[in-house]
């Protein structure tokens, strides 16, 4: 947008009384508030003086304070009956600035100077808000502010409670102009396409032994966390592929990549945080609460004093908020659970992937993958319709790793102590060229629940079909 150009001139006997008063006013200190009033009190609309010299001003960030503009000093002329509109400059260092009026003085040479003051402008950013509306019905949230005044959209844009905004990147100032956005913003049941899955079982071999595994309806995410969920929720984004040097491949959003970089601690944090925005239970506790503003710094590594704490959390399985799936339920939504073709231990029939055979069809791996992660749900579904089972990241699974038991079971959950969680499904470099065959959905993998890489995310579920 233009710059307005509008300047406040003075008649010669009015500015004979401001010089005799503003003779000791120094530029870089005349109040703000008190010029605005004054010039505003003798705006006219033409020159009824003329000054040999014009010297220009802005408002600096510090309030009440004005800085001289060297660039735009000149000799100038402006005869009896100038007007504003002959008088307008254009100059991009003025953008963001409106003329707040002038002082007609003489400087340090005794040179009679027109002293143009320029205020910071009044801006306006509208946020168009695509798929939702605010807490009022609107579709439209507004913010104003100064030119150059900090900015904090994530904390007062009004999006309502029941959205989530899938944009990260907002100014972090105000612009020099009024300027519209489009928030696209989504309910969660769009951000994370939750599926029903009903009980049932898989076959998994131990020692060379079928053993039926059984496992409880559980709603499951169909899609990985993204980094926009992440950060909606968490106010970070710890991801190594974001940004102008990790750019995400031609025509995919940054934003529904999944987010990695994530321990497991940070997973089950994530969790409780979402539940209590959506007024479900949370399902973790540590030191007998639910709210992690008690549960102390998250454990960096194996000296953090609070490692022991955290590693003695406890999973509400029962409750309604969100979690991490157990190692079971993992591999059960991995094989399509009860429209699964990978229930048996028959490798001649059964999908050695996620929803293939072919991880090129279902997977982000080694081969494909160009050293990066991709977009979630780009990629074919399994047979229970959940995305990138196999590849894109590793996902963080609740079980502390231990040997299986060569028996059936029922909902096993893991051992009760350990030095490794487990994660499973394999990512962007893994795969068909790996030693451990990562991406396959019987495939096992550990680390420190501290430990982070860019091939570390994880899913979400919910206990229940209800």
């Amino acid at each position: 947008m233009g710059i307005r150009k509008i300047f406040f001139i003075f008649s010669v006997a009015m500015a004979s009384v401001l010089i005799a008063s503003c003779k000791t006013t120094e530029p870089v200190s005349v109040d703000q508030g008190k010029v605005s009033v004054l010039f505003k009190q003798y705006y006219k609309s033409e020159a009824d003086t003329s000054a040999e010299r014009a010297r220009y001003y802005v408002a600096s960030l510090e309030e009440g304070k004005y800085d001289e503009v060297p660039e735009l000093m000149e000799e100038s002329h402006f005869p009896t009956g100038t007007t504003i509109t002959q008088m307008e400059r254009d100059s991009e260092l003025l953008r963001g600035f409106v003329p707040g009026g002038v002082l007609v003085e003489a400087d340090q040479d005794d040179v009679m100077c027109l002293k143009v003051y320029y205020e910071r402008k009044s801006v306006t950013l509208t946020f168009n808000l695509e798929g939702g509306t605010n807490s009022k019905g609107s579709k439209v949230s507004k913010m104003t502010g100064l030119y150059g005044s900090s900015l904090d959209v994530e904390k007062k844009l009004d999006i309502g409670d029941c959205y989530f905004a899938r944009i990260m990147q907002w100014p972090s100032t105000f612009p020099p102009d009024d300027a519209s956005y489009t928030v696209p913003v989504a309910p969660l049941s769009e951000m994370i396409s939750e599926t029903d899955l009903d009980g049932g079982f898989f076959i998994r071999v131990v020692d060379g032994k079928e053993c039926r595994v059984e496992v409880s309806p559980v709603k499951m995410a169909g899609r990985e966390v993204t980094q926009v969920l992440y950060y909606d929720v968490m106010g970070e984004n710890p991801s190594h592929f974001q940004g102008k040097v990790r750019i995400p491949s031609e025509g995919e959003v940054e934003d529904w990549r999944p987010v990695e970089s994530v321990s497991w601690f940070e997973a089950v944090l994530f969790c409780n945080r979402l539940s209590v925005r959506e007024g479900l239970e949370p399902v973790y506790i540590i030191a007998s609460s639910s709210d992690p503003a008690y549960w102390g710094e998250i454990p960096e590594d194996e000296e953090s004093e609070t490692l022991p704490v955290w590693n003695k959390i406890i999973m509400k399985k029962e409750a309604s908020g969100y979690r991490l799936p157990t190692e079971a339920e993992w591999e059960y939504a991995a094989r399509g659970g009860n429209a699964s073709r990978s229930k048996t231990s028959d490798s001649e029939t059964d999908f050695e992937f996620s929803g293939a055979d072919s991880l090129d069809e279902i997977a982000w791996y080694l081969d494909n993958s160009d050293a990066r992660t991709h977009e979630t749900g780009l990629k074919k579904p399994n047979e229970a319709g959940l995305y990138d089972m196999s590849g894109n990241v590793y996902e963080w699974c609740w079980d502390w790793y231990e040997e299986y038991i060569p028996d059936d079971v029922s909902n096993p959950v893991g051992g009760y102590s350990g030095d490794y969680r487990v994660k499973r499904g394999g990512c962007y470099y893994t795969g068909l060229n790996s030693e451990d065959m990562s991406c396959s959905v019987d495939m096992r993998s550990t680390n420190a629940p501290y430990k982070r890489t860019s091939g570390y995310g994880f899913r979400v579920v919910r206990s229940g079909s209800e």
